[in-house]
């Protein structure tokens, strides 16, 4: 599957969310390979990540003209700079009890040489996923890169932010071994889910 993520900065969130609610889910629901829309942000600074998820790279595309429409459109209604961003998702795992409004998202940014992307995906999927999948609270994670650039994205949710800090002592031991792998890590951002649409099963 392929991603499309967008970042907004100097926003009116919640005129964001309502805006995607109301203009774009309808519109990204109907073409074909959708698979997921959702947003996250925060308040305080203004800022709105939105990912929306396709079967291939050749649906994300078909879907281009139409929301960088919409784009230009939100954008005029409830301001701010979008940057825009495609990955292949190689990891989405959801929990017992999945994302919802109000649950914190760390999304954490990384590179690495892109030579080493299938032996590192192959990692996480082996080692690291299933003990982020253990952690009490846990509700999501994702794992986004370029193959062509080595750069990608983790994104963890967890039910509150006591769940999310208790983690931290043995998230420790997985960002060490991933710098031991050439895993160059970056920005970490603290976000909130705000609105989640999967495409229907």
């Amino acid at each position: 599957m392929h991603a499309r993520l967008t970042t907004i900065i100097g926003t009116d969130v919640d005129a964001a969310v309502r805006f995607t609610e109301e203009k774009v889910a309808p519109v990204v629901s109907q073409h074909k390979g959708f698979r997921q829309l959702a947003v996250s942000g925060d308040r305080s600074r203004g800022v709105i990540s939105m990912i929306s998820v396709w079967d291939s790279r050749g649906d994300l595309e078909a879907s281009d003209s139409a929301i960088a429409n919409l784009r230009q459109e939100g954008l005029s209604e409830f301001g701010g700079q979008a940057t825009v961003k495609v990955f292949e998702q190689v990891v989405h795992d959801i929990a017992g009890t999945p994302p919802q409004p109000g649950c914190p998202l760390r999304l954490v940014t990384y590179k690495m040489d892109p030579s080493r992307v299938d032996d590192s995906v192959a990692w996480f999927k082996s080692d690291v996923l299933p003990a982020i999948m253990a952690t009490q609270g846990i509700r999501a994670v994702r794992n986004l890169v370029d193959r062509d650039t080595g750069e990608g994205r983790i994104g963890t949710v967890y039910s509150d932010m006591a769940s999310m800090n208790a983690a931290e002592d043995s998230r420790a031991p997985r960002m060490a071994a991933a710098r031991d792998r050439g895993i160059e890590f970056g920005e970490e951002t603290l976000l909130e889910v705000l609105y989640g649409q999967m495409a229907p099963t």
